[in-house]
């Protein structure tokens, strides 16, 4: 039986975040769907652009910054989502709503995985485990679709220690 204490910051549930963002089946869809819109929009307004000038100049100008801004689109998308996440939680802190526990333990027993946060306990049998993903920075212990046990590496004392536990 292994027992964690730990504490979450802001910091880590962001990571968190990110990491669901880009690595997730939705967050991998909704980062192509960003992709494909930003072309889509521009296209259009070329297009509409084409249909009401005359002036060929124009409408090749318009074409080519048309073009211009989708490819940056393409390629700030992450930022755009990493830009959004932040927002969120800026608006979770303000609202004094924060989607995690400060304070945290986690006991790994051989039964379960109980995780008790801020007074709330929640026990996790290993057959409803969805899958474990290694982060930059944490553990991610997914027990549904969206949420998980977050285990910063920081509460290892040391990298052999994390290796050993990881395995």
């Amino acid at each position: 039986m292994y027992q964690f204490e730990y504490l979450l910051s802001e910091n880590d549930y962001y990571e968190f975040s990110k990491f669901h963002a880009f690595n997730s089946q939705s967050g991998k869809r909704n980062l192509l769907v960003l992709r494909l819109i930003i072309p889509i929009f521009f296209s259009v307004y070329i297009l509409l652009f084409l249909i009401s000038k005359d002036n060929s100049n124009a409408v090749l100008v318009e074409g080519i910054v048309g073009i211009l801004f989708s490819v940056i689109g393409v390629f700030i998308s992450k930022f755009i989502v990493i830009r959004s996440i932040k927002a969120q939680i800026r608006r979770m802190r303000k609202d004094g709503k924060l989607p995690y526990g400060v304070s945290s333990s986690l006991q790994v027993n051989e039964e379960f995985l109980i995780d008790e946060s801020d007074g709330i306990e929640t026990k996790i049998k290993y057959a409803n485990i969805e899958k474990v993903a290694l982060g930059d920075y944490a553990i991610y212990v997914y027990f549904n679709a969206i949420q998980a046990i977050v285990l910063p590496f920081s509460v290892f004392q040391s990298q052999e220690e994390k290796e050993e536990r990881i395995k």
